[in-house]
Formats: C-alpha cells, structure tokens, sequence
C-alpha cells in the first residue's frame, strides 16, 4: 500500500483497508491510524555545571538525545563549540552519539583554570536544529569537603577519667596537602567539659572526653576544617555527634 502526503499537512488520519473476498468468501477489514508530523527540532536534555581538573580528561554524559520525531529516525549532525579557547581549546573536544542512542557523550581536557560555556549543536539538516550549553569550571586542584568517617555513640561511667576513642577517615578531601585543624565541642561542658582532639598522623586522631560526676548526657561535634590557601581562605566542616 502506498500514499501521498499534501505537502504542507500534519495531524492524524483514520485509514480502513478492506481486502474484498471473490464470490463466495468473506472480506477483511482493518482500520489503522497515520499520523504525519510536521518536522520537529532534535531533543538533548540539560546537564548541570560540571568541575574539571586541568590536565586531566573528563566525559558528561547527556541523556534525552533524539531526533525530535516519533515517526522517523534521523541521523544528527553534532557540532561543539568552547566559549574559551584558553582553558578548553576545540581541538580538545569530542562528541559522541554511540549508534545514534538516547546518549551523547562530550570528552575533553582543560589546558587552564578558569570557566567556558561548552555549546552543543545537533542539527537533523532538514532544518532542525538544537543548542544546549554547558558551563564547565576548570581547577588546578580539587578543593572539596574534608571527610571525617562516621562514629557511634560512646559510653562511660562518671568520673572514669580519660576517655579515648579513635577517629578515622580524615582527610582534606583533595590531594592530602592541604593543613587541617580539628577542634571538639561538647553540648553540656557540666557532664562533659572541655573535649579535645590529638591528630594522631595519617587519617586518624584521638578524641579525649573527661567525663565529670554528673551523669547525663552531651553530643561531641567534631570539626575539620581546612586551612588557608594562596590568598583566599577555603573553610569546611563535618560534623560527627556522640554521646557521652
């Protein structure tokens, strides 16, 4: 079966086919929908900011890429552009669309620090066209939270002295040379005065917690922050409770 299209027309058509049987034989009907799209734009969906490191490769993965039509697949032509040649040249950007997938796939590698605006362009070349921009933050070092592994509540017995527990998992979160400094506060200094912290090397360090006679009970916070870098100052914390 064939068929002509008015140029111009979109919408849905309900279409009865009828095979008509010879003298002495039933005949079939079916009725089917067509439905003819106009020629819609190619699809990408949005992706968040994305933080680099220079010199190191990154890949963002888009999802929600399509040709815009439900009807007809049609290859897309893709096109990135990098709003500053300085930290991301063009000639360190790739995309790709695996087999023409839900996914398109944007690898690269900054030259210098700073921030560009990554422009992707998917064009059907039947005159649709897409553009979905990206702003990427290129480092010279990672500058996340420092860490702090989780602990669980304590107990000890008024006027038991000294109470050492271990603290593990501390860490400037970045590339270990950075100074932290680790403080202890306790919620109730009448059951709990005065805890500290002795950094014990590497990612440990020992909380001390002197409970008093009154028995009770008071949440330690513990604080790692990190200290100054270069001329701005970088402060982060985490916050781990226990019960003494």
């Amino acid at each position: 079966m064939s068929f002509d299209i008015i140029p111009g027309a979109k919408g849905t058509a309900h279409t009865t086919l009828t095979a008509v049987g010879e003298e002495g034989y039933a005949s079939v009907t079916r009725t089917f929908t067509v439905l003819i799209e106009a020629n819609l734009p190619p699809t990408i969906d949005t992706h968040p900011p994305v933080d680099a490191r220079v010199g190191l490769p990154f890949t963002v993965r888009f999802t929600g890429v399509s040709g815009g039509n439900f009807t007809i697949a049609k290859p897309l032509t893709i096109r990135v552009n990098s709003s500053n040649p300085t930290v991301l040249a063009q000639r360190d950007l790739q995309a790709e669309n695996p087999n023409g997938g839900r996914y398109l796939f944007l690898r690269g590698t900054p030259r210098h620090a700073g921030f560009t605006h990554v422009t992707i362009t998917l064009d059907d070349q039947m005159g649709g066209n897409v553009h979905e921009t990206l702003t990427i933050h290129a480092v010279s070092k990672w500058n996340n939270l420092p860490t702090l592994a989780p602990h669980g509540d304590m107990q000890a017995f008024v006027d038991s002295g000294d109470q050492q527990t271990p603290l593990t998992g501390i860490s400037d979160g970045n590339d270990g040379t950075q100074r932290l400094t680790i403080t202890a506060i306790s919620s109730d200094a009448n059951i709990l005065p005065n805890p500290t912290v002795t950094a014990s090397g590497g990612e440990t360090a020992i909380l001390h917690c002197k409970p008093t006679s009154i028995a009770g009970s008071a949440s330690v916070t513990v604080t790692v922050r990190r200290e100054a870098r270069g001329k701005r100052w970088h402060r982060a914390q985490v916050l781990r409770h226990f019960i003494c």
